[in-house]
């Protein structure tokens, strides 16, 4: 019964994680529209286990999870578990290089691994199984190294590796889709970087060697779409793809951000209205992830994390209309935004970063002058808040003000322990 009960209030007690450091942490950041943002930095210090962090998932029952370098990681608003190989241990993770992270529709967390398949983690149960096992196949080698996995809406898998792309299909029947050099319909690359599920259910690919693939169901194969340079030899690498609408993609190359319209086929570079110092031109982007109020997050190669806002210029065409550069200085592997919106930052080799939603900011509260103690919500829509020295204060989730209980409102002391 205990263990049932903490899982239906894990999600809230994230948020009292997250409301104690807006309380108690203020950081800098590179745009002044980011000051009264709340950046809380993990390191191996506070219980990271690599700087180098790969991906960033949220399961049904509110846990954070972190795939690193040497190991998986799930984190309740306090503390991290860690999750690593062990030598003779079936029930285990059997490889702690995780690429990549996806919670399936049952909710359980897969774990695609460098060099040792897929590994299904079921919470209910607290082990980890194969995951053929679970799809009932063998088809997808054991030792095969996982770049990315997509589950499709019809319940099917797309599991990218480096030796080729998989399609699970509702029978179990899995297909492998490799590249021929003598057929340009074939996949450009085996190296599989990204899967992308549209929404009018077309799929897209991009490979390690730049080209995004677009599948074309009704006859089983690709369509290679590389960017020339200027009508040049050498192709402008593309990294990632963002679905803007069902007509327009967003491609993030070496040499910023193109526009791909998928009726014509044209692309065009991404401008913006104003060629200011947070322009995106010429800078690598590697992603782009949507923000809960519509702008887009834009992850780069050593220039660090960026919103931008698009909007419709007097020519009818996209364009950008603002560019705020948040982080400076990291490589952004990948970028989660939770349940309660706040947003979790990959990097790799600076560790894990999280930028508070602003919403659970409570700015004029006098306790951050105060140590806190404990925290409990009580029946009603209050947060008690007992202080070493402060008294008790009382907080409506609903209004966000506040009533401070001190020795002068009655305590008997404003030492508050439990």
């Amino acid at each position: 019964m205990l263990k049932i009960i903490l899982k239906q209030n894990m999600r809230y007690v994230l948020s009292l994680f997250f409301f104690y450091f807006v309380l108690f942490c203020q950081s800098q950041t590179t745009d002044s529209s980011y000051k009264n943002k709340i950046i809380k930095s993990f390191s191996t210090e506070q219980g990271l286990l690599h700087p180098d962090v790969s991906s960033i998932t949220q399961d049904k029952d509110g846990y954070i999870w972190i795939g690193t370098e040497i190991g998986l990681q799930r984190y309740d608003g306090y503390r991290f578990q860690n999750y690593f190989y062990n030598l003779g241990t079936k029930r285990n993770l059997q490889n702690n290089i995780v690429k990549d992270l996806l919670v399936d529709e049952n909710g359980n967390i897969l774990v695609g691994t460098w060099g040792d398949g897929i590994h299904t983690y079921n919470p209910e149960i607290n082990n980890f199984s194969d995951f053929n096992s679970i799809m009932q196949t063998d088809a997808i080698p054991i030792n095969n190294s996982i770049q990315c996995i997509n589950q499709n809406r019809d319940g099917s898998f797309w599991v990218g590796t480096h030796k080729g792309l998989y399609n699970s299909s509702q029978t179990k029947q899995l297909d492998l889709y490799i590249n021929n050099p003598k057929d340009s319909t074939s996949l450009s690359d085996n190296w599989i970087k990204q899967i992308l599920e549209c929404r009018n259910g077309n799929y897209v690919f991009v490979c390690d060697d730049g080209v995004m693939n677009l599948f074309r169901p009704e006859s089983n194969d690709f369509k290679r779409v590389s960017i020339n340079n200027g009508g040049g030899q050498v192709a402008i690498p593309i990294n990632f793809v963002y679905e803007y609408s069902e007509q327009t993609l967003l491609l993030c190359t070496s040499m910023g951000i193109y526009l791909y319209d998928t009726l014509s086929g044209n692309y065009s570079p991404l401008n913006s209205k104003s060629n200011n110092e947070n322009s995106l031109q010429n800078i690598e982007v590697i992603g782009l992830y949507k923000k809960m109020n519509g702008k887009i997050w834009v992850a780069t190669y050593y220039d660090g994390l960026f919103e931008i806002e698009l909007g419709i210029n007097t020519g009818n065409k996209l364009d950008i209309e603002s560019v705020k550069n948040v982080m400076s200085d990291i490589v952004v592997n990948d970028v989660f935004t939770d349940d309660h919106g706040n947003v979790w930052i990959a990097t790799n080799n600076n560790g894990l970063k999280v930028i508070i939603n602003k919403e659970l900011s409570v700015a004029s509260m006098a306790i951050e002058t105060e140590p806190v103690y404990c925290i409990a919500k009580g029946i009603d829509e209050f947060l008690w808040i007992g202080t070493m020295g402060g008294g008790l204060f009382k907080y409506n989730l609903q209004t966000h003000s506040y009533k401070n209980y001190t020795v002068s409102s009655g305590l008997s002391s404003n030492y508050i322990r439990s």
